[in-house]
């Protein structure tokens, strides 16, 4: 009698869990993947706008004390920048910037926060925030 060469049932039913089970490993590993990509995107973006926006203070407008707001992209980002008279922090040397505005240069220092944020996902807020000292013409 001669024997037939092959796979049983049991054996194939194995491989294919296998492949089955590999295959949903891999699934996951790239779709989380793609969302690690689409969040540096969107990080990336921010943080363009935030630069821009750092970039644009004193020729827009002047560095008054004050707060300024707006929208990029539609309604997606959302920024702010907060401009205040810069004040040491507690405990800082008295040698150094403050404040008070610089005798020899008739200028001051002023404390720039710009503020991006944007939705992110499950309902959440992402946001990055940048700080920056400029000088300022004294008043």
């Amino acid at each position: 009698m001669k024997r037939l060469r092959g796979f049983s049932l049991l054996e194939v039913l194995v491989a294919f869990m296998f492949l089955a089970l590999v295959g949903t490993a891999l699934y996951r590993v790239f779709s989380s993947a793609l969302q690690n990509v689409a969040a540096a995107e969107e990080y990336t973006r921010a943080l363009l706008i935030a630069e821009s926006r750092l970039a644009a203070l004193g020729f827009e407008k002047g560095l008054a004390a004050g707060n300024e707001s707006g929208e990029v992209e539609g309604d997606k980002y959302r920024w702010t920048v907060a401009i205040r008279p810069y004040a040491a922090p507690e405990g800082a040397a008295s040698v150094g910037p403050s404040a008070a505005p610089l005798p020899v240069l008739g200028a001051k220092l002023v404390d720039a926060e710009v503020t991006v944020s944007w939705p992110g996902p499950r309902d959440s807020t992402r946001q990055i925030v940048l700080n920056t000292l400029r000088l300022a013409p004294g008043d």
